[in-house]
């Protein structure tokens, strides 16, 4: 456990660069650059001090650097990725004497030469140099140039640049723009350096190393060799394995000598052929240690130094220390966060409430401290890149103190901030209730209209529109537009007109219209159906002159108006609900109940996927669907005595909802009635669009034709084609 004492034992056999015996030996409150522990650092290597035993690590991995190309790729992946660096030298660590595995170097050795490999692109952009005769072939060939505009062109080229560049033949040559390429080169970098002959060769892998340690390296390597000598059959098996050649073999040797260097520092000698007995280790030596064995690409045997935890796991604690920082210093500053929302709060109060709130609690005060702890993590963090192992044992410790103190008062702040929310919705109190009966009235409307057949979320969209309708942008128009829906009421000049018309159509028609609705009265309710229609004979005797455009059904047989009733929150669509959706006409209320009239355009819908109408109970549950209705479908009251003109390519749905009648709609009872005379105008028919123009026809066609066996259906079919 002293770390002190334990770092302060050299490496046995082993003598440092002169340049280190100057470090901070002992000095146990600096870390080891590479591993990140503390203890004694008699190592100085680049300005950074290291334990014995991570230096040793180190010179392994410069031994392992064969080329100058090598040497420069990782001199610069040391530079630009200094921890990643860290980290393939850290596995060549061992404790003490112990040998390195020899699959730890050899990935060591093939990460380096996949380092030293490289392939590099790059655009180049050439000039060629053309005197003129090849110039004018040139543009000519390339350019489309004929000979009189090429040779302008080289005599312009060479005024402008005034070229001193020459053939062999001494013309005047002038520079041509080449196409661009794009150059790859892939392989190894390699540097070529010269030398005299009677210079000697460097070795790669012992340049980096100091001289004191070359000579030890040399004397080391004569003593195994005469060692090798003596042992007879075991020096023949290492020529047989120097023999096979290849990088492992190297590999091998370096463990060996390794091992050798390990038995000789524990004070054993090889035995030699004869059976001499290995010398007794002295008594002031160091003690032996056995030579740790690992699997390939196992962790390194922490060192003693090291205590409890190896460097990779020590960095490791310090990443997980540093995001738990981070995580509380979000959690404290977000926007979620309590004092985020106490802030928010405390700007809608007045100064007057302000006042009466520090009466119960300073908020301001509150505010101040939260910001002191949330400032000493960020302390914390910022000394923790250098902390050593105690330190950051204690910096953990604080954290936890910290952060059990934030949850205290964060508890508190709650309570502060419910005090202060309090004063807010006292001055918003009635717009809150108002907001509050909308949001109850909304969900249960749409919850009717779920149970009488609207889809859930187009049923809540309705809810909605039902709220949001705005009747005065439609009603009483200054200017008649029979492409837009148009709503008169009876107390204007033109919906007293239009219901004066509409009443002496009523009256000279063939058709009770009293007796009708009596009549689909009783069959709703004896049937407990939605809603039911009946058709109206006009007679030869009604006036249709109110008409926009030329109704083509005046005399025609079938071409009448109809009569519908509708029961509440029921759902009514298609051609069996409202009489040849898609075609405009005049709709107004009958009797005394009032209902609404939901307006869908077809043109959207057609135009974003929606092929058959028939099936817009399920398209308007979907995404587009809602989207689509939410951005052009709205709703407009229908009361006694109104009148609206529904235009070519909208459809109608009634809606019936007796419990909207805060919103305009005048209504009591669980039915209501709406007549409805469709026109026939071919001007107003051609307006529309193709799309919409076969969406409507094979909507009605394909129910008619069904219908056709029922000889209320038969006339208004002839009278549709």
């Amino acid at each position: 456990e002293d770390l002190a004492g334990e770092g302060d034992q050299p490496t046995p056999g082993l003598r440092g660069p002169a340049h280190r015996s100057g470090g901070p030996r002992g000095a146990a409150s600096l870390v080891c650059w590479l591993c990140g522990l503390s203890g004694a650092l008699p190592t100085t290597w680049m300005g950074h001090m290291l334990h014995s035993y991570c230096w040793n690590a180190v010179r392994c991995h410069n031994r392992l650097l064969k080329s100058d190309a090598e040497k420069e790729a990782d001199r610069e992946h040391r530079v630009q990725h200094e921890e990643e660096w860290k980290s393939e030298v850290l596995p060549l660590v061992t404790e003490g004497d112990a040998s390195r595995v020899a699959d730890d170097l050899a990935l060591a050795r093939r990460e380096i030469v996949q380092r030293s490999q490289f392939q590099e692109q790059a655009e180049i952009d050439d000039d060629l140099l053309m005197p003129k005769t090849r110039f004018i072939n040139h543009m000519k060939f390339w350019e489309n140039y004929d000979t009189d505009s090429a040779s302008e062109s080289f005599e312009r080229r060479l005024e402008v640049s005034d070229s001193d560049h020459e053939d062999a033949r001494g013309r005047k040559q002038v520079r041509v723009a080449d196409n661009t390429r794009l150059r790859t080169a892939r392989g190894k970098r390699t540097t070529t350096s010269r030398r005299s002959h009677d210079e000697p060769r460097d070795r790669g892998r012992d340049r980096d190393r100091p001289r004191g340690a070359r000579q030890d390296r040399e004397r080391e390597r004569g003593r195994e060799s005469r060692g090798r000598e003596r042992d007879g059959p075991r020096a023949a098996g290492r020529k047989r394995e120097r023999g096979s050649g290849g990088r492992d073999d190297e590999l091998s040797r370096d463990r060996e000598r390794s091992l050798s260097r390990a038995t000789r520092a524990s004070g054993r000698s090889s035995v030699a052929g004869g059976g001499r007995r290995a010398r007794e280790p002295a008594a002031t030596s160091t003690p032996a240690r056995k030579a740790v064995k690992r699997e390939p690409g196992e962790a390194p045997t922490k060192p003693l130094a090291c205590a409890k935890a190896t460097a990779a796991e020590f960095l490791k604690a310090k990443d997980d220390l540093t995001k738990k920082i981070d995580e509380q210093i979000k959690t404290a500053t977000d926007k979620k966060s309590i004092d985020c929302r106490l802030k928010q709060s405390l700007e809608k109060l007045t100064d007057e409430q302000k006042v009466e709130l520090k009466k119960q609690a300073d908020a301001s005060e509150w505010r101040a401290a939260w910001a002191s702890k949330v400032q000493e993590l960020r302390e914390i963090k910022s000394n923790l890149t250098s902390a050593s192992r105690s330190q950051c044992e204690e910096f953990d410790k604080k954290i936890g103190i910290i952060v059990d103190e934030l949850s205290v008062k964060a508890a508190a702040g709650e309570e502060i901030l419910e005090a202060s929310n309090f004063m807010v919705s006292r001055t918003k109190e009635d717009a809150r209730k108002t907001s509050m009966a909308l949001r109850y009235q909304r969900t249960k409307m749409a919850a009717k209209l779920v149970i009488g057949g609207y889809g859930n979320r187009f049923a809540k969209l309705v809810s909605e529109k039902v709220q949001d309708m705005e009747p005065a942008d439609f009603t009483n128009p200054e200017t008649i537009d029979y492409d837009k829906v148009m709503r008169w009421t009876s107390d204007g000049e033109h919906g007293k007109k239009l219901q004066e018309n509409i009443q002496d159509y009523q009256l000279k028609s063939i058709g009770n219209l009293e007796q009708k609705a009596t009549n689909l009265l009783n069959t709703v309710q004896s049937n407990n159906w939605g809603g039911a229609m009946a058709k109206l004979d006009q007679g030869a005797d009604v006036d249709a002159s109110f008409l926009p455009g030329e109704p083509l059904y005046v005399h025609e047989l079938g071409a009448c108006a109809w009569l519908s009733v509708l029961t509440k929150h029921s759902w009514r669509f298609g051609p069996g609900a409202f009489p040849l959706p898609g075609v405009g006409g005049f709709v107004t209320s009958h009797g005394d109940e009032g209902t609404l009239m939901l307006m869908l355009p077809i043109a959207p819908f057609v135009d974003c996927g929606l092929v058959a109408l028939a099936d817009a109970h399920m398209f308007l549950e979907t995404d587009s669907g809602v989207e689509l209705a939410s951005k052009h479908c709205f709703v407009l009251p229908l009361n006694a005595g109104d009148t609206m003109w529904v235009p070519f390519g909208v459809l109608c749905l009634p809606v019936h909802a007796p419990d909207e009648a805060n919103r305009g709609i005048k209504t009591i009872k669980n039915e209501a009635f709406f007549w409805h005379l469709p026109s026939f105008s071919v001007s107003l028919q051609k307006k529309m669009t193709d799309k919409t123009v076969t969406a409507i026809e094979t909507f009605n066609e394909a129910y008619l034709t069904r219908m056709q066996g029922v000889p209320v259906w038969q006339a208004r079919a002839a009278a549709y084609r």
